[in-house]
């Protein structure tokens, strides 16, 4: 029973585990370390600058981290409707969004089985799945950049 949905270019088929860190990779992320704390300020002030960017914005649902809480943001998520049209169409004005997030449950790995247990009908991460769009968001990323690609998210909305 995998996901047999056009939006998935990846089909989980087995649980297991990712380890692709080398000696060199992790000798190249321990000189990171010392730079961490700027980088993670710089992607919090991006961060911020698209929270502002998209303020008022009532066909955008911005996810909210707690007041006791600190987001690395990683990524810069948000939720739409009609997330895969609006995908599709931003991608074609060369604006590289993507899935949001997958929900798990649905690909053949997490199939119920004797070593797999799913409670609950997940109805949360299948509309994780069906309406997160992750935005560029990098190092390089400007702030005109930023307004590029809310301008174009704007139109599509």
């Amino acid at each position: 029973m995998g996901v047999n949905d056009s939006r998935l270019s990846t089909d989980f088929a087995r649980i297991g585990t990712n380890y692709k860190l080398s000696n060199i990779l992790a000798a190249v992320g321990l000189v990171q370390m010392n730079h961490v704390d700027e980088l993670l300020n710089q992607r919090l002030e991006l961060s911020q600058n698209y929270i502002e960017l998209l303020q008022g914005q009532k066909q955008v649902v911005i996810p909210k981290t707690t007041a006791q809480g600190k987001h690395s943001r990683q990524s810069f998520c948000i939720y739409v409707n009609n997330r895969d049209q609006i995908m599709k169409q931003m991608r074609d004005q060369s604006i590289e969004v993507q899935i949001g997030t997958y929900a798990l449950h649905l690909h053949p790995a997490f199939v119920p089985s004797d070593f797999c247990h799913i409670q609950g009908d997940m109805a949360g991460s299948k509309y994780a799945f069906d309406h997160c769009l992750t935005l560029p968001l990098y190092h390089e990323l400007t702030k005109t950049d930023q307004e590029t690609v809310v301008d174009i998210l704007k139109h599509f909305l």
